[in-house]
């Protein structure tokens, strides 16, 4: 990605891909265990707990930061989490809390499959 997007077209395409194509079934990160990962941009009202294991995955969208637990958390500027999400180069740079596999696993298992 070579330009940084408007935060609201960036949490829009965050949104597309975690409620509607990663939700669906047989598609999203798995997990062996039930895991938990908390997607929140610094410059934008929204977030989002994507929650999966072996078989499901779930996204939950809230509005400011009341949101169930999570193993950990990845934020930044919403441009660069919708580069992240999408496993592709941000210009930015996100962080991440808490527990570093779950963002390990979420980027080794999470894609898009258009079958």
């Amino acid at each position: 990605m070579g330009a940084a997007f408007p935060a609201g077209l960036a949490a829009d395409g965050i949104d597309e891909l975690l409620t509607a194509f990663l939700t669906r079934p047989g598609r999203g990160p798995r997990a062996p265990q039930r895991t938990a990962l908390l997607v929140e941009p610094v410059d934008h009202v929204e977030r989002w707990l994507v929650t999966f294991d072996e078989h499901t995955c779930r996204t939950e969208r809230h509005t400011g930061h009341a949101t169930g637990p999570a193993d950990a958390t990845v934020t930044g500027a919403a441009t660069d989490l919708y580069a992240w999400v999408w496993n592709r180069p941000s210009i930015g740079a996100v962080s991440i809390y808490g527990d570093e596999t779950v963002a390990a696993t979420w980027r080794a298992t999470s894609q898009v499959r258009w079958r």
